[in-house]
């Protein structure tokens, strides 16, 4: 799966909320940025449905959608293009014949990138207004 090749104790974390963890298909990403020496990125997206076991704080908040937030460090190419201003798109990661990742985004937004690594920096909740359209 997709989090087999992320380095993160948050792993731990987002196998305790699915039951199994989801493939990346059908998420909106929110946002990404590239750092200003554009070697690393951020991005945050709604996984395809809310966790299946949500932590009590979540359920007291009335979260109703999970969010990632995955930094790629040591970018060794990228490139982006986007037809829309709405980001659903499928998201898969995989690692390649020379031991680097490959992060690829098909959809209404199209990113590939190599990279070194792959970093979850944070799974939350979130509340969301769901439209007919998504």
């Amino acid at each position: 799966m997709w989090y087999d090749y992320i380095d993160s104790e948050n792993e731990i974390f987002l196998k305790r909320l699915y039951n199994p963890v989801p493939a990346l298909k059908n998420i909106h990403l929110l946002k990404f940025w590239v750092s200003g020496n554009e070697d690393s990125m951020r991005l945050i997206f709604e996984m395809p449905y809310y966790a299946d076991n949500p932590p009590e704080k979540w359920i007291n908040k009335k979260y109703n959608t999970t969010i990632i937030e995955l930094d790629v460090y040591c970018i060794k190419s990228l490139s982006i293009n986007a037809s829309d201003r709405r980001h659903y798109g499928e998201l898969d990661i995989q690692k390649n014949e020379n031991d680097l990742l490959n992060l690829c985004m098909k959809g209404e937004i199209n990113i590939n990138m190599i990279a070194e690594g792959i970093f979850i920096q944070r799974i939350d909740g979130l509340i969301t207004i769901k439209s007919e359209e998504t």
